[in-house]
């Protein structure tokens, strides 16, 4: 991925930009099409409207095409901000560890989790554990809320190791999300299925950024919802937190929690089994 124009090399000849959508005519423009309808089978989303015929594409014609589907695909991946990508979760780890000092707790361990699919969104969970203060716990869970990219928390446990005593072990739980990767299989025996009129090796790598791009605008569609999830599910968290936290001195375990499903929450005064 580059940060500006894709730049590719070709046949060992001099590096190209890629041409904008407007300059892309006849069977440029066809082949991009043809690539994108066909990306939608791959990825397993409804095809839009008539998939034209790859015999009729020249090998030039799928180069052309590969050149804009990777600037397309790069400027998505720019844009998704609110896509927790491979290899995002050391930032997001250095972002949680400064919320954590923030609020005046000690980091005791992460771990990442992805999770299966959910439609074009991949869940990819994160499991925190403080200890400190639990008075502290709303800054902490608060902070966690106001970064860039979408977040619900879906688990909250605080543990007394001495009843009476403010200093807790906490566990959260949250998701974020990222699209889903694209099976290699699917697009294979997609372009096994086709008779092209250009190399079928250049032809499986136009397609596979095709869908790539296909699912990175699913995902993109799905990010206002996501949006949305998140400020329910914060404003259900910090609704029901204090409540919670004022249970745990007369808890006779010294621990409890919450499970979130969205904005609904369900206190508990023992752990599940």
């Amino acid at each position: 991925m580059t940060d500006g124009p894709a730049m590719t090399r070709r046949g060992g000849g001099a590096p190209s930009r890629a041409p904008a959508w407007p300059t892309l005519l006849g069977a440029q423009l066809v082949a991009v099409s043809l690539l994108l309808g066909l990306g939608f089978y791959v990825v397993n989303l409804p095809p839009a409207g008539h998939v034209p015929d790859p015999a009729a594409l020249t090998s030039e014609d799928l180069d052309h095409a590969l050149q804009v589907l990777e600037q397309d695909r790069d400027r998505l991946r720019r844009e998704l901000r609110g896509a927790l990508f491979d290899g995002d979760e050391g930032p997001v780890t250095d972002f949680i560890a400064l919320q954590v000092q923030a609020a005046e707790l000690q980091f005791q361990d992460l771990e990442w989790t992805v999770l299966p699919p959910q439609g074009p969104v991949v869940p990819v969970e994160l499991t925190l554990r403080v200890s400190g203060s639990y008075y502290n716990l709303p800054i902490l869970v608060d902070g966690l809320f106001r970064q860039s990219r979408p977040l619900e928390l879906t688990w909250l446990e605080v543990e007394s190791p001495k009843l009476m005593v403010a200093h807790t072990v906490a566990t959260l739980r949250a998701h974020f999300h990222r699209p889903p990767t694209l099976r290699t299989a699917a697009l294979s025996q997609r372009v096994a299925e086709q008779t092209w009129g250009g190399d079928p090796a250049l032809a499986e790598q136009a397609l596979e950024v095709a869908a790539e791009v296909r699912l990175l605008e699913a995902f993109q569609q799905e990010l206002r919802l996501l949006e949305r999830a998140r400020t329910s599910n914060r404003a259900a968290v910090m609704t029901a937190l204090p409540g919670l936290l004022r249970r745990l001195p007369t808890s006779p375990l010294g621990w409890v929690g919450m499970r979130v499903d969205g904005d609904a929450v369900v206190v508990l005064d023992e752990p599940e089994r």
